[in-house]
């Protein structure tokens, strides 16, 4: 093994003149690995890549292990393509097995074509795609990659090392000038033979983030033991987003939030119309929700703990300015649980600010109380009907199986400047929810109610009254209107 290196992330090690016989094992002293993970690529004296691989502590490891004095194994060492997704601490009491073969060894066959994860941009002329496990080049052409409009075909199609994970297109044009393009990409094969079909990916303008752009969606905060926190954020409109250019910020109430925690760090497009889930690892939040690998998970190593009581979240630029926040507490879930723990909070309008504490609601019993990646259990479409007051369903109940668990009531005084209260009454005229008073009102507003009354109780079944009084500084014009509404429980 002379003139071969070892490299460890970017630093450099040069072996000496070792003879390793066959199926025998070269231990390496000296060679200084970071505890939080890091790259191992061995070339030989050719300067051709021999093996490369990544590890990071399994999050599902005993704490107890991860404070060290254990050694990581590969559970798989012949399975070279996938070495390094199949790390594990050693269970030999002496924390390692140098020199000897390793203490945990579980044959695996890698069945599952690669996934296409996400793209990002390089060089202005190059767009990286991401892929969920090492990739072939095979028998690639240039002219097998269309960028289109336009059929546009790249210069030059070269994989990542060491690990080949990663594949770079530079075009012979700036990929950001154009608004939006979707790039085909061929078969894909993995270092087994698995091989993945063609694919449109798509890809866009990138436009820097402002407040109201983006959203936080969902918040799981206290998770069931075992199980992973997440934040879900999503992007309503039809704009294109760079992961990069974004932060997380947490902070208990009353108490300052901490520097911001960069979401990605390297370019990634977020597509409109997209679900992100952002999880401290995302193998624990695939195992914890039963979810396939996807684009959507992005793991934030640094992502901060969620407090149990409650807090602010706020999602920023890289400057640090605001582009959505919320304030969660455990009272914002539905008073019918007597425990919270495992069950998300979902929001129920983008048009609504994420720092009310009325957007949000549980998510639903028959969604498994989490929708991570997914469209909310609990949420309401943006309404503009003509009617001063509307309700979405004259019957609703409020036993959070998914369905009519919330009633959404629609204000439309159409014009600016008018001032709204709105109050529920059981059917004596005595008020038992008071859901807007003396509030200035946008031309449209949706409020909802959960079955709430003031007190923190839910309301009995039967009839109860929806009172609207509307009134106009300006013009000193006034309106009421009333609509009878029903609660029930299935």
């Amino acid at each position: 093994m002379k003139n071969w290196r070892l490299e460890v992330n970017t630093r450099t090690y040069f072996l000496d003149a070792f003879t390793i016989l066959p199926r025998s094992f070269l231990v390496l002293n000296g060679v200084a690995l970071p505890n939080g993970g890091a790259v191992l690529a061995l070339y030989n004296e050719l300067n051709l890549l021999v093996h490369g691989v990544s590890y990071r502590p399994p999050w599902n490891a005993p704490d107890w292990k991860k404070e060290g004095g254990w050694a990581l194994e590969s559970t798989d060492p012949d399975l070279a393509c996938l070495v390094s997704m199949g790390w594990t601490y050693a269970e030999d009491p002496r924390g390692g097995t140098p020199g000897e073969p390793n203490s945990t060894v579980i044959p695996s066959r890698d069945l599952e074509a690669p996934r296409f994860l996400y793209a990002g941009y390089g060089e202005p002329e190059e767009i990286v795609l991401h892929y969920s496990e090492p990739i072939r080049l095979g028998a690639w052409e240039e002219k097998d990659f269309n960028l289109n409009p336009g059929s546009v075909h790249p210069l030059e199609v070269s994989l990542s090392q060491p690990l080949s994970k990663q594949l770079t297109l530079r075009f012979p044009e700036k990929l950001q000038d154009r608004q939006e393009f979707i790039l085909e990409v061929p078969e894909i094969t993995d270092c087994q033979g698995n091989v993945a079909g063609k694919e449109g990916i798509r890809g866009g303008n990138i436009r820097p983030p402002s407040y109201g752009d983006l959203y936080l969606n969902e918040i799981m905060y206290f998770p069931r033991e075992g199980k992973a926190e997440y934040l879900e954020l999503y992007n309503p409109g039809t704009s294109y987003f760079d992961l990069q250019d974004l932060a997380i910020q947490v902070a208990k109430e009353g108490e300052a939030p901490g520097a911001p925690i960069p979401l990605s760090p390297v370019s990634r497009i977020w597509l409109p119309g997209q679900y992100l889930v952002l999880t401290s690892a995302v193998g624990w939040l695939e195992e914890s929700y039963a979810l396939d690998p996807s684009g959507s998970w992005v793991e934030v190593e640094q992502l901060p703990a969620l407090p149990n009581e409650g807090g602010f979240v706020y999602l920023t630029d890289r400057s640090g300015a605001t582009v959505d926040q919320v304030l969660y507490t455990d009272q914002m879930h539905m008073d019918l649980l007597n425990d919270t723990r495992g069950i998300s909070l979902e929001r129920l309008s983008t048009d609504r600010s994420g720092r009310d504490p009325d957007n949000w609601h549980s998510a639903a019993s028959l969604a498994g109380y989490a929708t991570p990646g997914e469209k909310n259990s609990q949420v309401m479409d943006p309404h503009t009907g003509p009617e001063l007051l509307e309700v979405d369903t004259e019957v609703f109940s409020p036993d959070n199986d998914g369905f009519q668990d919330v009633l959404a009531i629609h204000v439309n005084t159409q014009a600016p400047g008018w001032v709204i209260s709105l109050w529920i009454s059981d059917l004596k005229g005595y008020i038992i929810r008071q859901l807007a008073n003396n509030y200035l009102a946008a031309p449209s507003a949706t409020y909802t109610w959960d079955g709430e009354q003031e007190d923190g109780r839910l309301a009995g079944a039967g009839m109860y009254v929806l009172h609207l009084f509307a009134y106009h500084p300006g013009s000193g014009e006034r309106q009421r209107k009333r609509s009878v509404i029903g609660v029930i429980y299935r």
